[in-house]
């Protein structure tokens, strides 16, 4: 493996990786590695993965440490006691090898360990663990209604996936990126009903499109019509079927799954706009080769060759950089006219003015109307800059950043500061306790 040769590598040293075999690169975790996806160093900084309720730290040594909400197990500990909303301090995720990236989501959590394998642990309603439907032997118990019928409290190490190269975790499904460029997904995904009984046994037929169908699958399944990928990214929406997007081979995107909100990018000559299959159609470029995608619950982002940032999907919230004209109404403003869906569902990518030096992008907020779903991107001189509800600014206060996860940063001391649209960033304490329970 090589460490990318570009104007952004130094920012990148421990995101991105090219393969000097296959013509792909892909989001990981540490910065010196050998030929094969099992021989992985760590990074020099904690990884932080930051679901809806709950958050993980994955330390340089490859240990796995998460706190908050555990009602479905997210946080990989499974005792009676812990499985509640009431957020619990940072523990040590057992039964896990050495971790080289992780990924969270609403009511789950997924690792990638130094040989290629994925763990996953919390919610398995929709098969998002990736261990069959109904095969979650370490149960939630009968404390909580849904999960009491199928989720984990204890990592589950899928079967039959390997030489995987990066995972990531969505609010109803999953998807692993594979060293041969293959992207391979489970849970509630879109999948051609005539192919459901062939290449996917474990699954259930779900809301269906003629042939096409949004299918609960149980267990991993090759995503054909996918083309060869460098990066993946798994939407967060937990109402539903969400969406999946990816960088390709040749710097093009694909997204794919649920297009209500334009948020899998523009609809080609022939593709049906409620399609949710990956087709050729589906395919699409931007201004220079995409470099890294992000994807929200209902919107998702993409950084260019030169530090561009378009944006496409729900604009509701102007979490797209730009003004396209929404205006919300009142409950009580009979004379307001409700907006029309061309101010809101903006499929074709739009670019983000005045930003032409960024190197990652990220996103955080649900589906949910009250939600504050902000876009961050970190730029090359280290610091950060968000926009929501009209107004772009930098987080104040916060500098020498090496990665971003949501609304949260990871800075060169090993610190890890979260913030709120428009506020100052705040310590994250349970990153230090993590490292005290470690010994650090």
């Amino acid at each position: 493996m090589r460490e990318v040769p570009s104007a952004v590598a130094s920012t990148w040293t421990s995101l991105l990786v090219c393969s000097a075999v296959l013509p792909a690169c892909y989001l990981t975790h540490g910065p010196d590695r050998g030929d094969e996806p099992g021989e992985a160093a760590f990074a020099l900084h904690p990884q932080l993965a930051r679901g809806s309720d709950h958050a993980c730290v994955l330390l340089e040594e490859g240990s796995v440490y998460c706190w908050g909400s555990n009602v479905f197990g997210q946080l990989g500990r499974g005792t009676p006691s812990e499985l509640n909303a009431d957020p619990l301090p940072p523990a040590r995720v057992e039964g896990l090898p050495p971790i080289r990236q992780i990924s969270a989501s609403s009511a789950q959590t997924c690792a990638l360990d130094i040989h290629g394998r994925v763990h996953c642990w919390g919610l398995n309603e929709q098969g998002q663990l990736g261990v069959g439907l109904n095969a979650a032997p370490h149960g939630c118990g009968a404390a909580h209604s849904i999960a009491a019928r199928n989720c984990s409290a204890r990592p589950l190490q899928l079967p039959d996936l390997e030489d995987v190269v990066q995972v990531s975790a969505g609010g109803t499904h999953a998807c692993a990126l594979r060293a041969d460029a293959r992207v391979l997904c489970w849970g509630w995904i879109a999948l051609d009903l005539r192919d459901l009984a062939q290449v996917a046994p474990d699954a259930t037929a779900g809301m269906s499109l003629g042939s096409n169908a949004y299918s609960i699958l149980g267990t991993p399944a090759v995503m054909q019509g996918v083309g060869a990928a460098k990066q993946i990214a798994v939407g967060s929406n937990s109402a539903g079927p969400g969406h999946t997007c990816s960088v390709l081979a040749d710097g093009g995107l694909q997204c794919w799954g649920n297009r209500t909100f334009g948020q899998t990018g523009p609809v080609d000559e022939g593709l049906d706009a409620r399609d949710p299959l990956p087709t050729e159609r589906s395919r699409f470029t931007l201004d220079a080769k995409a470099l890294q995608v992000a994807a929200g619950s209902i919107h998702s982002c993409a950084v260019t060759a030169g530090g561009g940032v378009f944006c496409w999907g729900s604009n509701t919230q102007q979490e797209l950089g730009v003004d396209t004209g929404y205006r919300s109404c009142d409950d009580d403003d009979s004379a307001c006219e409700p907006a029309s869906i061309e101010t809101w569902r903006i499929a074709n990518p739009v670019r983000v003015i005045g930003i032409d030096d960024a190197v990652s992008v990220s996103i955080h907020g649900s589906l949910a109307l009250n939600d504050d779903r902000q876009t961050c991107v970190l730029r090359r001189d280290s610091t950060v800059t968000c926009w929501h509800g009209g107004r772009r600014e930098q987080v104040p206060g916060l500098s020498g950043v090496v990665e971003l996860s949501g609304d949260c940063a990871t800075v060169r001391d090993g610190s890890v500061l979260c913030w709120k649209p428009g506020a100052a960033p705040v310590l994250v304490p349970e990153v230090r306790l993590a490292y005290e329970a470690a010994g650090r």
